[in-house]
This record gives structure tokens, sequence and C-alpha cells, in this order.
């Protein structure tokens, strides 16, 4: 819906915020500022925050592919990767755990190993590789420890 002719050459909301393209929005053909709609919400919320409950509640039973998408990229991007790319490297390691080379048979998706230091990307990993890499705290000369003790007769 266009702006109402009275709107058109405003170029700053009334508490002086900027009419800009990423602080404005249209709704029902009045220009909105976004930095004062949130200001009201987070009041409003404020005082009564059963009702901002209610509402992500209702949200997330109306829409819960929306919530597991959110969800996975917000997961995903703390380690500086998008679906798509975590999916180029599912489609590498033949969509099998890098160590034991087995689909995770806890049915959850593959876990992003990083190197924690460097935060750089090793593989996917299934559930238990990730914990067992983590209880030796991937540590090489532990693991090289664990590796004789199992050899042993």
């Amino acid at each position: 819906m266009p702006i109402g002719e009275h709107q058109k050459n405003k170029t700053h909301c009334p508490q002086g915020h900027p009419y800009s393209e990423k602080n404005t929005s249209i709704c029902d053909g009045k220009r909105r500022c976004k930095e004062c709609l949130r200001k009201r919400q987070r009041k409003r919320y404020g005082e009564n925050p059963d009702l901002m409950k209610k509402r992500v509640y209702k949200s997330r039973q109306k829409h819960p592919e929306s919530v597991k998408l959110g969800n996975r990229k917000q997961g995903l991007k703390k380690y500086g990767i998008t679906i798509d790319q975590y999916e180029d490297l599912l489609i590498k390691q033949n969509g099998v755990c890098a160590i034991c080379h087995q689909t995770c048979k806890t049915g959850t998706r593959l876990a992003v190993d990083h190197n924690h230091i460097t935060g750089k990307i090793r593989g996917l990993l299934c559930t238990n590789c990730n914990r067992g890499i983590g209880m030796f705290q991937e540590n090489i000369l532990i693991l090289k420890s664990a590796i004789q003790y199992l050899n042993k007769e």
C-alpha cells in the first residue's frame, strides 16, 4: 500500500528518528519508525512479560519449521558458516561422521567440530565421536595413550 500524501514529505518521525530504508516499515499505508516501535514494544512487554511469553509461544506453535530453521542458522553462525556451507561439508563427508564413518545414531544432525584455539572447522562428527574428543580434551597425547591402552591384551 502506498504512503499517504501527508507523510510523503516527512523525513523524520515525531521523536526525531530518520525515515531511512533500514528504520522504516509501512503498515496500512502509514510509515512507521522501527526504533519507536521497538521502544514501545520493550515498554509494553517490560510491564507485562507474560504477554510476550504468550506471543512467542503462539508464534512458535504456528511456525515450527521457521523456529527450527532459525535455531539451526543461529547454531551455525557461531562457527561462521551458513546452512549451505554445512550441507556442502556434509556432502563431502558422504553424510557420515568424519571419524567413525557412520550416521549419527541419536538421530540428530552431525555436529560441527572445530579447533577451540583457532576456530577452524575440522569436519562434522556424530554425537558419540564429538563427545569422545571433548572428553579427551582434544589432547593428542591422551588419545594416543588411550589407543595404547586399548591395544593391550
